[in-house]
């Protein structure tokens, strides 16, 4: 479970997150790299991969740096400048291990300052404290007091009849066209990184040139389908989920908001 205390050590995943930033902050890459590692273990965030691979490259760890670089560009949901600068770091480190490989020595410090030192992906949890999560389960638990009295039956929605063979008919076309941009995004996810690959084997400066700006665009394609993909599927679910089962019976609908170690949530309820 996400947020959940891991065995070994009785942190959680936000706590290991923010253990990693702290520790790479203070230049304790070792000690970084194995918070983030426990982290992703508990919450496989795509972003902690970024920060796995970051805090791998400071200890000269440059294969496996790559390895976490490399899954993490095919993930869809990341942020585009860790992406483009995860790209960037892929093809300078293919060129070193390729040295390493010819038996030269690579100066660590030389790759590190060649590389730029940009910041970590923040990871969604990363930034809640306790505090920050107490403030949230109080605001959300007036918001439904407010809202709901107890005792308070459900809402009822009963659409008109011509009207309910109509909804389930656009919910099943938003959630499947939804579910194909989702599936397009990590399509074109995957082609940025072959995009990145293309451009390593250019012959030319040119073609290099080429061959990155395509992996950026396809990098914005998959981008913008997630986030389309996101919203219709999340649209058509509603509708479907809106829809009675017939013209005589209606729905109870209800949305309970909750708390826990790694977030809040809203739960949709539906009773027929």
């Amino acid at each position: 479970m996400k947020g959940s205390p891991a065995e070994d050590g009785g942190l959680t995943y936000k706590e290991y997150a923010n253990q990693g930033a702290q520790a790479f902050a203070a230049k304790q890459y070792a000690q970084a790299a194995e918070a983030f590692e426990r982290a992703y273990e508990l919450n496989p965030v795509p972003n902690l991969l970024y920060n796995i691979g970051r805090a791998r490259e400071k200890l000269g760890l440059f294969e496996s740096a790559n390895a976490a670089y490399t899954q993490f560009v095919t993930q869809p949901d990341v942020e585009l400048k860790a992406r483009q600068d995860a790209l960037q770091r892929i093809k300078t480190l293919k060129e070193v291990i390729a040295l390493q490989k010819g038996g030269e020595v690579v100066d660590a410090g030389e790759v590190d300052r060649e590389q730029g030192d940009h910041g970590l992906a923040e990871a969604p949890e990363m930034a809640l404290d306790e505090a920050t999560s107490a403030r949230i389960a109080e605001a959300l638990a007036e918001a439904e007091n407010d809202r709901v009295q107890p005792g308070t039956p459900p809402l009822r929605v009963s659409p008109p009849a011509e009207a309910t063979e109509a909804i389930p008919t656009t919910a099943y076309i938003l959630m499947g066209t939804g579910a194909a941009s989702l599936i397009g995004s990590g399509v074109f996810g995957y082609l940025t990184y072959a995009q990145s690959t293309a451009a390593d084997d250019a012959t030319t400066l040119d073609a290099r040139r080429d061959e990155n700006s395509t992996g950026q665009s396809y990098a914005y394609v998959a981008d913008g389908m997630l986030v389309g993909g996101v919203i219709l599927a999340g649209l058509g679910t509603y509708f479907w989920l809106s829809s009675p089962s017939d013209s005589t019976t209606s729905a109870q609908a209800r949305v309970t908001p909750s708390i826990g170690a790694s977030g809040a949530a809203l739960t949709f309820t539906l009773d027929y």
